[in-house]
């Protein structure tokens, strides 16, 4: 309350003109918003259906007075009909409720306490305070200028996505007002790695902060903001690796992969295994230092080590494919929020990573063969050399390349606690076994999605695989989607399974953490279904 009360005060300062902002003032102001709202949304949630919070009469009286401090930010314009009603149930709750006040006591840090006179104190501020507190100024609301009419359109379209349907209508539109206040800081990160040179317009990046907002209101997860903001970055660096490598290094090394291969293991060969200091083992190099940035994308010394290095044999395009994916293992791999990491946690991600990587030149290759077929313009082709069965493959090369095992990995790392999220094997099995079960069935779901972009772009998709062509007659394409999306939903339901026994048999902070996972990874996959938002090559 009396944070919140602070930060609206300081907002309303700048709005002024009072004091003169540092030069990173837009930063600054950014997060300071982004840390409202978030509290909005908490206070929000907190709400018992009596109009309470914690069926307290001093600590509801804290909530009222914190919506009344936020109520009048231009971040809130849309959702002030949801805060009046908050501050209404609420009010209507101190007015009626009959506990004693000598009998209860409210929790500060570790200890309770109880105090009549400060009680009262509370509950008239909030009884009686007026609800508009501050009228601001142009400055601050053409420093948010949110796009409303975006938000209403995006609020349409994901209304009718199935994990969606129980949600309040006001939690859709607070993800997407959080998202748009994560897109200018995203924005200036976005080509820090790859250079996107041959690529046409990323749509995707508009959908990504909100999957992550969107997922931590859905869960109650109340993730912390560095956490939300590492994992967009993430998100974005995965479509743009995924892009990457099929734009330039598969052109690149077309026809000899092999050597694609050599180069992506020789960024991890030599780095050894994590130490248990949470440093990723490397030969040679000293701890990194230069550009420890824990605030967005990460580069520091492997970036110098990788520029300075004389490979043999290396044309200048094949160097710059070498500095670029080694910029882009390093921001994962000696990522500077991992200090608290342990050493198994950050193997396992040095491994997901390297395993990622791989992955996108076998799929290449995989897309070679099926080129250099007779392809059908009428039908889906069939793949008719594939290196193993649909099975095999939807359950290795298919499941690592959507990112999802590897992403996984980094995000255990970023909340690694003292006792670490997996506390015994059953917790690390089970998760794992989650986690493959959602990598699969976001393949199957984005293939869904991206049939006739592969078509055209001559990749590999789930439906070209024979296990989807038998009989005498060609299957028309919505058959095959219709077969492929059945198989995504025994996926759902091997994953439904595994998160019912995590919750059994694991601890309630790793069942919050899978499932806030789940909701997001599952979010693209239901986008999918309804429209590709991958980019396309020019």
């Amino acid at each position: 309350m009396l944070l919140s009360r602070s930060l609206v005060e300081f907002l309303s300062f700048w709005d002024q003109g009072k004091f003169s902002a540092p030069e990173d003032h837009d930063v600054l102001v950014g997060d300071v918003l982004i840390m409202l709202f978030q509290a909005l949304i908490r206070v929000l949630q907190g709400q018992s259906s009596d109009g309470s919070w914690d069926g307290k009469t001093e600590s509801s009286a804290y909530a009222i007075l914190a919506l009344i401090s936020l109520r009048d930010l231009p971040i809130v314009t849309s959702l002030r009909p949801v805060i009046d009603s908050a501050i209404k149930s609420g009010r209507n709750f101190l007015s009626w409720s009959s506990v004693d006040l000598a009998h209860e006591y409210t929790w500060i840090e570790k200890v309770t306490y109880s105090l009549p006179t400060l009680h009262r104190a509370y509950v008239l501020a909030a009884l009686n305070a007026p609800t508009a507190t501050h009228a601001f100024g142009g400055r601050l609301t053409d420093f948010v200028n949110l796009p409303l009419e975006n938000i209403r359109v995006f609020k349409q379209f994901y209304q009718k996505l199935p994990i969606f349907a129980t949600a309040p209508e006001w939690s859709i539109e607070a993800a997407l007002v959080e998202g748009y206040l994560w897109l200018p800081q995203l924005r200036q990160l976005r080509l820090q790695i790859f250079p996107r040179k041959s690529m046409k317009e990323d749509k995707y990046f508009e959908y990504i902060p909100f999957t992550w907002t969107a997922a931590n209101i859905l869960e109650g997860a109340h993730y912390r903001s560095s956490f939300l903001k590492h994992m967009m970055i993430l998100s974005f660096l995965n479509y743009q690796a995924d892009e990457y490598m099929e734009s330039v290094v598969s052109t690149l090394f077309k026809g000899r992969l092999t050597e694609a291969r050599e180069l992506i293991n020789n960024l991890f060969d030599g780095r050894g295994p994590a130490d248990p200091s949470g440093r990723s083992g490397r030969s040679g190099a000293s701890a990194p230092t230069n550009g420890a940035n824990t605030n967005g994308v990460h580069r520091d010394n492997h970036s110098q080590l990788v520029s300075e290095a004389n490979h043999d044999g290396l044309s200048v395009q094949e160097e710059e494919v070498y500095k670029t994916l080694g910029n882009f293992v390093e921001h994962v791999i000696d990522h500077p929020s991992f200090q608290e990491a342990s050493g198994d946690d950050r193997s396992q991600l040095q491994r997901e990573l390297r395993l990622f990587l791989l992955a996108h030149v076998d799929q290449a290759e995989d897309s070679e063969k099926l080129c250099s077929q007779e392809l059908s313009h009428d039908y889906v082709s069939v793949f008719k050399r594939p290196k193993s069965t649909f099975f095999a493959w939807i359950k290795g090369t298919s499941s690592v390349h959507t990112s999802c095992p590897y992403a996984f990995a980094f995000a255990t790392c970023l909340l690694n606690s003292k006792g670490g999220l997996f506390r015994t094997s059953v917790d690390r099995y089970i998760g794992q076994a989650a986690c493959g079960h959602l990598a699969t069935m976001c393949r199957m779901y984005n293939d869904y999605g991206s049939l006739a972009r592969d078509r055209s772009e001559m990749n590999l998709n789930c439906l070209n695989f024979p296990e989807f062509h038998s009989g005498d007659k060609p299957k028309g394409a919505e058959v095959l989607k219709q077969e492929l999306y059945q198989l995504a939903e025994y996926e759902r339901d091997c994953l439904v399974l595994a998160v019912k026994r995590l919750k059994t048999e694991s601890h309630e902070e790793l069942v919050r953490f899978v499932q806030t996972f789940i909701n997001v990874t599952d979010m693209y996959g239901q986008i999918y279904i309804e429209r590709d938002i991958a980019s396309r090559m020019k």
